[in-house]
């Protein structure tokens, strides 16, 4: 009779501790994908990023873009062409 009452409550130890473990593992699961949500909504903020810098990289290393900055940063002027100054302009 003791013995009998013993495997039950060594069941009944068993399967709430089994239990806790579950609703611990089950947090901690929760816990995981709440960060990898986080971290996939910064890694596709950074690869739109990197793109764009990219994209920017492009263009500023074309030709026209190089001309562009000259003309206007650098009042670079073609040959035959007149640099004209705008006298409300301060």
């Amino acid at each position: 009779m003791f013995k009998k009452k013993a495997w039950i409550l060594f069941l009944i130890v068993l399967a709430v501790y089994f239990t806790y473990l579950h609703i611990q593992a089950t947090g901690d699961y929760i816990a995981g994908k709440k960060e990898e949500k986080e971290y996939t909504v910064k890694l596709n903020q950074e690869r739109a990023r990197n793109e764009a810098l990219i994209k920017e990289e492009e263009r500023a290393n074309s030709q026209k873009a190089i001309e562009s900055m000259a003309r206007s940063d650098l009042n670079y002027l073609k040959k035959g062409e007149i640099l004209f100054v705008d006298g409300d302009k301060k």
